[in-house]
């Protein structure tokens, strides 16, 4: 995307002012006279996203929306109803929100519109993280994933990731209610053991961790990072191995107590990076879609299963991404600025 249009858009705002906003024919014409023939994409773009009330949403967001998670909301709805690509409606989202004068935390994959700042959102606390700037709360570690190839899914198709770090332990309900404290967002409904501070957040929405994620200046990892954290280069079917040990995850037999476990409870089931709980626990959103525009892939298998195959590093499940369950929670990952 060619960001000099985004100075066109702000002459054109700065001369008419915020009649652009609702007269689509006006913005039109104004954006196609000073461009000049130029920027055709982009210009289609910025008009799509005018039409369709991206702009007043940015000059009068919705009542109650936190500012800090305006621009994720609308770069899904975006892709979700309108089924642009993300990184296109992060452009249009950002183009916007830039020339109305509209502070939004920019996207990993926004380099160039604006700053990537890691700190700007992070929870205030004491306690001593692994990686120095970024998100810093009780019990949050990050696990370093060395650039690459793996081996990926049941036919171990290989591929090559850049370096990247991941969560160790997926969001606990301390994270999490730290988040809704910090931005207004609701807390899920609690499941029936109740919400242990120590356990992995559940009942949460794929909308719900990716304000999250956005708010921390993280990701949701694709299903490709997820499975090299959990499965390593060599292949295997579990993180800890290939033969499956009920002693090693939180399943539903006889271990899970119906419930949850805290995170970590379980370390000799790590990956061969280090990462725990990628079997069993929670099954985990990913950002990559299952079918598109439709349901989002969750990997990892769940506590109340017990099927060895559910656990598998190569196992997938998906929901719609309006919906959580008691089984269902997430980690983030951080990648380097510009990816």
């Amino acid at each position: 995307m060619d960001n000099q249009v985004i100075g066109i858009l702000k002459t054109v705002i700065r001369q008419y002012g915020d009649n652009i906003l609702v007269d689509t024919k006006l913005c039109r014409a104004l954006l196609q006279d000073h461009c000049a023939g130029a920027y055709a994409h982009e210009v289609k773009l910025l008009l799509f996203a005018q039409e369709e009330g991206v702009a007043t949403d940015l000059r009068t967001p919705p009542v109650g929306l936190p500012a800090m998670l305006l621009g994720a909301r609308l770069v899904d709805r975006m892709v979700e109803e309108w089924c642009l690509e993300r990184a296109a409606a992060e452009w249009t989202v950002h183009a916007w929100a830039n020339a109305l004068g509209v502070s939004l935390p920019a996207s990993s994959t926004m380099a160039g519109v604006a700053t990537r700042n890691l700190e700007q959102h992070a929870i205030p606390n004491t306690h001593a993280n692994t990686l120095t700037g970024k998100l810093a709360s009780p019990g949050i570690e990050f696990i370093p994933i060395p650039a690459g190839d793996f081996l990926y899914g049941e036919n171990k198709e290989r591929k090559h990731l850049p370096a990247y770090e991941i969560m160790k332990y997926p969001v606990t309900v301390e994270q999490y209610r730290q988040f809704c404290e910090a931005t207004g967002w609701s807390m899920p409904s609690a499941p029936t053991w109740g919400w242990q501070d120590t356990h992995p957040v559940v009942n949460v929405t794929w909308h719900d961790v990716a304000a999250f994620a956005e708010w921390a200046g993280l990701a949701l990892p694709t299903e490709e990072e997820w499975e090299k954290a959990a499965r390593g280069t060599d292949g295997r079917e579990y993180p800890w191995g290939n033969g499956f040990s009920y002693l090693k995850c939180c399943h539903s037999v006889g271990q899970s107590a119906g419930q949850t476990a805290p995170v970590g409870r379980y370390p000799a089931g790590a990956s061969p990076y280090g990462v725990q709980d990628m079997a069993g626990n929670v099954w985990e959103w990913c950002d990559s879609w299952f079918s598109v525009n439709s349901t989002r892939v969750l990997r990892g298998g769940g506590w109340n299963f017990s099927e060895p195959d559910l656990f598998r590093t190569t196992g997938r499940s998906y929901i719609n991404p309006a919906s959580g369950y008691y089984n269902c929670g997430f980690r983030c990952v951080s990648r380097s600025p510009g990816r």
